[in-house]
């Protein structure tokens, strides 16, 4: 009892399907996939349905900003272990070597 007007969208566009890889390519080319899923990234991002644009904005600076935080602490976790003295005196900083003669608080 499934008459033509009860088909979906969906499954109306199989019907079309091999004709479209004929006369396109292969799906990847031009299926808008990868972006329909990443909707589902953005629609965990709004909780409640007003000013749904400013809620991603605000959930993606958080996030920005949390991970700032992380790199920090990393940052702080990779100075705990250098010294002053041989061998722990050395690191390496955007491919240079640097030997460490002193560590203030701001300034290595």
């Amino acid at each position: 009892m499934c008459g033509i007007e009860n088909v979906s969208y969906n499954v109306h566009s199989l019907i079309h399907l091999a004709q479209d890889v004929q006369s396109f390519g292969h799906l990847d080319g031009y299926s808008a996939f990868r972006f329909e899923n990443f909707m589902q990234i953005m629609k965990k991002l709004v909780r409640k349905s007003s000013f749904p644009i400013q809620q991603i904005r605000n959930r993606l600076k958080e996030k920005e900003q949390f991970t700032d935080a992380k790199n920090e602490l990393t940052y702080i976790n990779v100075l705990r272990n250098i010294l002053t003295k041989y061998p722990n005196n050395y690191c390496i900083v955007n491919d240079y070597v640097l030997k460490i003669k002193h560590i203030s608080i701001d300034i290595v």
